[in-house]
């Protein structure tokens, strides 16, 4: 794959594969299952739905076991493969594979989530090692429930049952 030329040496990364809306940049689910849900997709199925890796952990570099690392080392190893030889962030729309930054305002963070109408947040402690499996309190998943009005309207009739739903927009 073209995109993962520029990263030396070998590694491994923890992330997520997701479809981003070119026109809104939100995560949209069913069009990344769709794109991922056949092994061999044909061009224009690619085309339709790129799909991206953020990339928000690094565990393996170059042989190195970084699980036991602090978090916080870990992003700046991360970030050092994301960034230019003068440690600027190579920061492109279009390229597959993203690094996903770490925020430490809180609320700031919560906001571009709403924004962006993202999953949610994991929060994580600086000093802690990389956790496989259950959540612990190093590391909290803060959910962005959402939810959405709609009326219902119900039509009785001798030939079938018609359900309406609208959804309301405020």
């Amino acid at each position: 794959m073209k995109a993962l030329q520029r990263f030396h040496g070998s590694w491994i990364f923890d992330g997520e594969v997701v479809y981003l809306d070119p026109k809104t940049g939100e995560e949209k689910f069913t069009p990344c299952q769709r794109r991922c849900s056949t092994q061999y997709p044909d061009p224009f199925l690619n085309q339709q739905y790129p799909i991206t890796m953020q990339v928000f952990d690094i565990l393996k570099a170059d042989g190195e076991d970084l699980k036991l690392t602090a978090y916080k080392d870990r992003k700046d190893r991360l970030h050092e493969l994301f960034s230019d030889e003068d440690d600027v962030l190579i920061e492109n729309p279009d390229d597959p594979i993203q690094y996903v930054p770490y925020e430490t305002d809180l609320l700031k963070a919560w906001k571009t989530v709403l924004k962006k109408k993202r999953e949610g947040l994991i929060v994580k402690q600086f000093d802690s090692p990389y956790e496989e499996g259950d959540r612990s309190y190093n590391w909290q998943k803060v959910k962005n429930w959402r939810f959405e009005n709609y009326l219902a309207n119900y039509v009785a009739s001798t030939k079938c049952d018609v359900f309406a739903f609208t959804q309301v927009f405020r």
